[in-house]
């Protein structure tokens, strides 16, 4: 019962933070989309640099999680 339980809760942090990563980064590519083709789209760079560095702190966090998550496991 504790194993399904654990298992659950990875699931469901793997997919969180799947989607979590897939805004950061389509947030990026917008923002220098915007910037490098002038689309008008009222994005800044300030919003790409935001969008990189999200995208790479939750990277990060993830790994750190999902570390501690299997350490727990074991």
């Amino acid at each position: 019962m504790e194993s399904h339980r654990a298992s659950y809760s990875v699931s469901s942090l793997r997919w969180g933070f799947a989607a979590l990563e897939t805004l950061l980064v389509l947030i990026t590519f917008a923002a220098l989309t915007d910037n490098l083709l002038d689309a008008d789209w009222g994005l800044s760079w300030s919003t790409f640099f935001v969008g990189l560095i999200g995208s790479v702190w939750a990277l990060v966090i993830y790994q750190l999680i999902a570390a501690q998550m299997s350490g727990k496991t074991d």
